[in-house]
């Protein structure tokens, strides 16, 4: 549907993602410590989710 297509996947792929620039860190007042693990949170997080993603739409749209 367009809900899902348009908003809840880009939603679900991409919600780390804005924290981890550095501007946007600093503006929270997150500690700095964390701000490298947090960065591989987020690129992990984008890459397993695309990953799953993937396998769930491959496996709905091939015919049995």
């Amino acid at each position: 549907t367009y809900l899902a297509g348009w908003l809840l996947i880009p939603l679900l792929i991409f919600w780390p993602l804005p924290i981890a620039f550095a501007e946007v860190w600093a503006k929270l007042g997150l500690p700095q410590v964390l701000y490298i693990p947090y960065m591989v949170f987020a690129i992990l997080w984008a890459i397993v989710a695309i990953w799953r993603l993937a396998g769930w739409q491959d496996k709905r749209l091939r015919p049995n």
